[in-house]
């Protein structure tokens, strides 16, 4: 195989070696190596670069997994919270209801003691009249036992005047 029109050994047609065409080759195997080496330093500046940007983004990962994992957190502390919420809610509304309930009893309870108010009304002014009635034939007793006992001590009075010369008589005899 031919290497720039020549054999590898560096003899010509003629086998005669060619220090100029040696000296060119090493000189564009020396730039193809610098050229490599440039390439493989952008490479692995790239790399670099790469790996760095993968590094960063490994750490946003990681804070979005952590913030992914708060805001989990979050969510169900705002469930639990739901739940304490709607927990109260039901209490309220069951509380709501017994007073209600309550409510009504004691309305019930008002209305029975406004009926027993009034029977008892009813009977305090059927008393109060028959009080007064009371009072009236007790006081018309009251007169006619002054009179009865005006009349008694009058008979008796009487009665002891007649009869006590009568009986003088006999209490002596």
């Amino acid at each position: 195989m031919k290497i720039f029109g020549r054999e590898p050994d560096g003899i010509d047609g003629n086998g005669r070696g060619n220090t100029s065409d040696a000296l060119r080759a090493a000189t564009l195997l020396w730039q193809n190596n610098e050229t490599q080496a440039r390439l493989l330093d952008g490479a692995l500046a790239g790399a670099t670069e790469a790996e760095q940007s993968l590094r960063e983004t490994a750490g946003q990962a990681e804070s979005v997994a952590t913030s992914g994992e708060e805001l989990a957190s979050s969510a169900n502390e705002l469930a639990a919270s739901i739940e304490e919420m709607t927990a109260s809610a039901s209490n309220l509304a069951a509380s709501i209801a017994e007073t209600g309930a309550s409510v009504e009893e004691t309305s019930r309870s008002i209305a029975s003691v406004a009926a027993t108010a009034n029977e008892m009304n009813t009977v305090a002014e059927s008393l109060a009249g028959g009080m007064v009635e009371m009072a009236a034939s007790i006081k018309t007793v009251s007169v006619e036992t002054d009179s009865l006992a005006t009349s008694v001590t009058e008979i008796v009075t009487a009665c002891v005047t007649s009869w006590a010369p009568s009986l003088a008589w006999t209490v002596i005899s």
